[in-house]
């Protein structure tokens, strides 16, 4: 009788113990979900010209329920044949806090001279990332997708944010400080470091 009561007390204890773990592991969860921003550019616009086209956003709102702190938005210059093709301004904000929203001046030209295609066919594709942190630490990295068309008229569609511009993908990753430290210090080890490099290139800017 004592071995069993042994071995119910044991199967006790490690359900007690699983039990407490995953507890913690909820509240944890509970926790960064309630820290968490979500930051959504809106306000889009499109002024267009012979030679360029410019795309705009003027605000930007936080519609998660956690503060954005150092709020970065930029995107990378668009090249054909070392041609620029599309180009944005970085934007920076300290703070934008839940529900809170920003004006900003966000403007992306387009040049459809450089662009690939038949004259009234071209199109360019645009990406902009949104990099911030919440307050427990966690950088959260997003990604717009889009594609300005140049015969802005014949685009029709739901995901059309301006005349000839289409949404693509919207895609959101996070990472927590100390896991982004340890990739920049493991990517400086010989050997494995170019590992580390790729997979910092592909989602840990």
């Amino acid at each position: 009788m004592s071995d069993w009561a042994a071995i119910w007390s044991a199967i006790a204890a490690t359900f007690s113990a699983f039990a407490a773990v995953l507890l913690w592991r909820l509240e944890k969860l509970s926790f960064h979900r309630n820290a968490r921003p979500e930051i959504v550019l809106t306000g889009w616009s499109r002024e267009s010209s012979e030679e360029i086209d410019k795309v705009s956003f003027c605000t930007v709102d936080n519609v998660g329920p956690g503060s954005a702190l150092y709020v970065l938005i930029n995107s990378s210059s668009h090249e054909i044949d070392g041609r620029l093709t599309s180009v944005m301004s970085t934007i920076q904000e300290s703070l934008i806090a839940p529900g809170g929203r920003i004006n900003v001046k966000g403007e992306i030209l387009i040049w459809w001279e450089n662009a690939e295609g038949s004259e009234g066919d071209k199109s360019v594709p645009v990406k902009i990332e949104v990099v911030c942190w919440d307050t427990t630490g966690i950088r959260y990295l997003t990604q717009y997708t889009f594609t300005v068309f140049e015969a802005s008229t014949r685009i029709h569609g739901n995901n059309i944010v301006a005349p000839g511009v289409v949404m693509g993908l919207r895609s959101v990753e996070s990472k927590a400080v100390w896991m982004l430290k340890l990739k920049v210090t493991l990517s400086k080890l010989p050997l494995i470091g170019c590992v580390f490099n790729e997979t910092s290139d592909r989602g840990g800017k």
